[in-house]
């Protein structure tokens, strides 16, 4: 039997080549994406470079407060926790500060990535560079070599910063822990820092109910507070403000008849004696007056431990019945104040220092260019952007806080004013900047979006 020959199509049908397998093309980054990381990667390079060399320009800068913080204990002592807690870690002054300079690149450095994946990806890296041109300032970058209070509280501010945006931008249990954490560190840096922390713990709260976080919100808050009232009972245990509440006295009650009238009145014995040392006193030529009290003095003793116990009661019973002198007194002429070195920073920094002064005329004007630049950045930010985000209002709380900070500060003690007021300066400063980056992102993508609907309309 022969075999049946197949359908001639079916012999005449190609045999298919076999498949060649092709290597996957690689995807090109675009040239903006490549130049974007290469500029990003030189700004942060440039900033960690500049802070540490700044860092160890000299040696370290001791003061004394700087062997008080190392007498301190940690809980409860004569000064707060944190830095006498490093300083028991470190084996000397130096190993503190290479800990507080890493801690500022890395805090800082955390800011600026908060604040620019928070924007519209063409504007990341300018805000990225802003932030840590900041974070280069002499204002910031001046307290490195000291070992004081002031790098670490800078520093943590800004990590308080962006611990709140991040826990807002989205809320989930690891956010929220690393909220509570930098504001913990924060609150223990200065007591000052303390009632900041209770003010954000209210900000958040509030912002919880309007935004409708729910549980974990309430938990962000809560810690908060938590952390607040701790750091508060060990500044009471340690019975911390008595020193500088008699400072206070010192240059803003003794040296006024008035003033010294007005506490007689309210409980504060030896009133006679405290006139007799303020005529006694001599005050340089535009200078406030100061008039202290010698503790060895048998006629004081009444006096010092009143003001002890009743002394900062007393002066809040003060405030409270002049509520404009929070306000007024800060702004008097001469500053009632004193050691504080007539308002210049300029004996904490060390000789050796590099300042970058292009950098601090653009990023550290002077109080009225800082208020118009904010005010302007609300305006902008007000009109372009369609809905009102979390994060703006975070900014705005942030950066007024900072004001208050300032008047704590200030009205906390009478003596290195403008030292201890110099971390709400920065917290005020930062929010502004902040502020004035995101204005500007707004403004950039708005005209953006006018060139790109003008090209589509012009190729219709």
């Amino acid at each position: 039997m022969s075999a049946i020959a197949p359908p001639r199509e079916a012999w005449e049908r190609p045999t298919p080549a076999p498949e060649i397998a092709h290597a996957p093309r690689r995807r090109r980054l675009p040239p903006a994406t490549v130049l974007g990381a290469l500029v990003a990667a030189a700004v942060t390079i440039g900033f960690v470079v500049y802070r540490v060399s700044q860092a160890w320009a000299g040696p370290p800068i001791v003061w004394t407060d700087s062997l008080d913080y190392a007498r301190s204990a940690i809980w409860a002592g004569s000064r707060p926790p944190l830095v006498p807690a490093l300083l028991a870690l470190t084996p000397t002054f130096g190993w503190f500060i290479a800990l507080q300079t890493a801690f500022a690149v890395l805090a800082w450095g955390a800011l600026a990535w908060v604040v620019a994946v928070r924007l519209p990806r063409p504007a990341r890296v300018p805000a990225g560079a802003t932030i840590l041109a900041f974070a280069a300032t002499t204002a910031v970058v001046r307290w490195d070599r000291s070992v004081l209070t002031e790098s670490l509280a800078m520093s943590t501010c800004a990590l308080l910063l962006a611990s709140l945006l991040w826990a807002f931008d989205r809320t989930t249990w690891p956010r929220v822990l690393a909220l509570v954490t930098a504001a913990a560190l924060f609150g223990a840096v200065r007591d000052t820092d303390v009632w900041i922390v209770w003010a954000l713990a209210i900000a958040v709260g509030i912002e919880t109910v309007v935004s409708h976080r729910g549980v974990r919100g309430l938990v962000a808050a809560l810690g908060l507070a938590a952390c607040a009232g701790g750091l508060l009972g060990g500044s009471l245990a340690a019975a911390r403000t008595e020193a500088n509440i008699e400072h206070v006295y010192f240059v803003r009650v003794f040296p006024y008849p008035d003033r010294v009238d007005w506490f007689a009145a309210h409980g504060m014995p030896d009133a006679d004696v405290v006139r007799g040392y303020a005529a006694a006193t001599r005050t340089r030529r535009g200078a406030a007056p100061v008039v202290g009290i010698d503790h060895h003095d048998t006629r004081v003793v009444p006096l010092v431990r009143w003001l002890d116990r009743e002394g900062t009661k007393a002066f809040l019973e003060f405030v409270i019945e002049h509520p404009w002198y929070v306000v007024s007194e800060p702004f008097h002429d001469p500053e009632r104040a004193y050691n504080f070195g007539e308002g210049s920073l300029d004996g904490y920094s060390g000789p050796e220092r590099t300042e970058l002064a292009p950098v601090d005329a653009v990023l550290t004007p002077n109080a009225w260019i800082v208020l118009g630049a904010a005010a302007a950045a609300c305006v902008v930010i007000a009109c372009t952007r369609r809905r009102r985000t979390t994060g703006v209002r975070v900014v705005l709380v942030f950066g007024a806080l900072g004001l208050v900070h300032m008047l704590l500060a200030w009205h906390g003690d009478g003596m290195e004013t403008t030292r201890h007021a110099s971390v709400g300066n920065v917290q005020a400063r930062l929010g502004v900047v902040v502020l004035v980056v995101v204005a500007a992102a707004e403004l950039a993508g708005r005209f953006r979006r006018r060139d790109a609907v003008g090209a589509a309309s012009d190729g219709g």
